[in-house]
């Protein structure tokens, strides 16, 4: 579910095969960089900023965004979902919900009581 998710977001949002970086091995993909995180944080507070401005649209393709970098970040697909049904989808928003586990320890009853 999540990854139909991703390439539709993909799709959505376009790709730029340039900036794919096909130096890095398969264990630098697996350890968490701090740069990361760092951009993670800068994204969210970006995303609060432009939810408290009105700017839905934005705000969900930062989220998308970071989507992208970390497909199992279940806040940041609870936060698409939540923004997704106040853009008026709420099938998407449903969508992005059904893709939490209910076995998440920080989402997953959360996701269950909105998709409800």
């Amino acid at each position: 579910m999540i990854t139909a998710l991703l390439i539709t977001s993909v799709m959505m949002m376009g790709c730029n095969p340039a900036s794919t970086d096909t130096t890095r091995s398969e264990t630098d993909a697996e350890v968490p960089q701090p740069d990361l995180q760092i951009a993670r944080q800068d994204r969210l507070n970006k995303v609060e900023q432009l939810e408290s401005e009105s700017r839905l649209e934005e705000a969900v393709t930062l989220l998308r965004q970071q989507l992208l970098s970390e497909p199992g970040d279940t806040e940041v697909i609870f936060r698409i979902a939540n923004l997704t049904a106040s853009l008026g989808d709420l099938e998407s928003a449903i969508q992005f919900l059904d893709s939490i586990s209910a076995d998440d320890l920080e989402a997953g009853l959360p996701a269950l009581g909105q998709a409800a």
